[in-house]
């Protein structure tokens, strides 16, 4: 099984005591940074534009800072990333 598919890595990372401290050390956050909280989304974003990638978003944390952050997987470098990304 594939665990970049949408089905296979929400039932590998569905368990938040596995997925927190992953998302930290992979994203090296530490301190008020660190995600205390993550909620799994099952969510799909509509496209704005006809030939637009349709997105769907992963996962929503809430870092000790209570700041929000959307985390997706990306299958494929779009060249695109700096416009996309905040």
């Amino acid at each position: 099984m594939d665990p970049k598919s949408d089905l296979i890595f929400k039932r590998l990372f569905r368990d938040r005591q596995l997925l927190i401290p992953f998302l930290n050390d992979i994203l090296h956050l530490n301190g008020l940074e660190r995600i205390a909280d993550v909620t799994l989304l099952e969510t799909t974003k509509e496209r704005e534009h006809p030939k637009d990638k349709q997105i769907s978003m992963d996962i929503q944390a809430l870092t000790e800072q209570n700041m929000r952050i959307n985390i997706e997987i990306q299958l494929k470098d779009e060249q695109n990333m700096e416009k996309r990304s905040v």
